[in-house]
């Protein structure tokens, strides 16, 4: 490990490895001309969906947050008969999956479209070259549709059950730690900028999502990686909010099976979140202060690493 190692490293790592990690079901023998075609399959499709033409209209943004936020569940059909939920926001074009019987890490959708007058939808998952195509049928409350990854499709049919399903609940408690009402008031987005190895600053997001009145979800944004598409975010391993206000945040390093580590405390009337970065095979750390604002947060919103600095000292 480099000295004064970037904490994108271990957000990045992630991202390399979640195709391994998180892939639905692809078996020894899709490595053939068949899983080539599938990977041309998923590039013609995701170059379709960020087809700039295909920005969505008012119309169509408004009826997506009347069609589609909330969690909706189903089953792969695949040999493994793998469960899986998904995650549409209210924002357009934001959607997150969650494999359950594989650890159940957030899984991002790199993009989507959704064709109102059709009611038809395309999700693209990046890093796990998978696309999904489905129909919204509302009078039976389903998205009847297709995954297709590696040359294969699986009949993947998403059914909204409308309260946060108690898996999903599950999961996130094996990540977040810490009382309930205190996890609610730090909901929102918390921003600082990090000190690279070549002296240059990177904009790091956590992001603690309000699910429910008694759920957050924690995750992170990277917007200098992915100026394209800033609804891309990465899992964490674990947050915890512990006594005396301090806050944990550990992120895997899944290549090298190394943790970069955030620990810092947390200033409610400044509303800001200040600490050292650590990785647990050097002995270097590095400053970082989290700023809260309630929206995505412009550059503007998120202070130097020079204040950080200042703020260590």
């Amino acid at each position: 490990m480099t000295k004064n190692r970037s904490i994108i490293a271990s957000f990045l790592a992630a991202l390399v490895c979640a195709a391994a990690t998180y892939r639905f079901y692809v078996s020894k023998k899709d490595h053939n001309p068949k899983l080539e075609g599938g990977i041309r399959f998923y590039e013609n499709f995701r170059t379709q969906s960020e087809d700039p033409s295909a920005v969505a209209a008012q119309d169509v943004v408004g009826r997506w947050k009347d069609d589609l936020p909330g969690f909706w569940q189903g089953q792969l059909s695949a040999p493994a008969n793998l469960r899986i939920i998904f995650r549409f926001t209210e924002k357009y074009g934001q959607v997150h999956a969650y494999s359950l019987d594989q650890g159940g890490g957030l899984i991002p959708a790199t993009s989507a479209r959704y064709f109102a007058d059709m009611q038809e939808l395309w999700v693209v998952f990046d890093s796990v070259l998978g696309v999904f195509q489905g129909k919204l049928l509302p009078e039976q409350n389903l998205i009847k549709g297709v995954w297709t990854q590696a040359g294969r499709n699986f009949d993947l049919n998403l059914k909204n059950g409308g309260d946060v399903p108690r898996e999903f609940r599950f999961l996130n408690n094996k990540v977040v730690t810490g009382p309930s009402q205190q996890l609610q008031e730090m909901a929102g987005f918390w921003s600082g900028e990090v000190g690279l190895d070549n002296d240059e600053k990177e904009l790091v997001i956590v992001y603690l999502n309000k699910v429910s009145n008694d759920l957050v979800e924690p995750m992170v944004f990277l917007p200098n990686e992915h100026e394209k598409n800033k609804n891309f975010p990465v899992g964490i391993r674990n947050f915890v909010l512990g006594g005396g206000d301090t806050v944990k945040i550990v992120l895997d390093d899944p290549l090298d099976s190394n943790n970069a580590i955030f620990e810092g405390k947390w200033d409610r009337e400044e509303k800001t979140i200040s600490g050292l970065i650590s990785y647990d095979d050097t002995d270097d750390k590095d400053p970082l202060v989290l700023v809260w604002s309630q929206n995505y947060p412009a550059s503007t919103h998120v202070l130097s690493i020079d204040v950080a600095e200042e703020r260590r000292l």
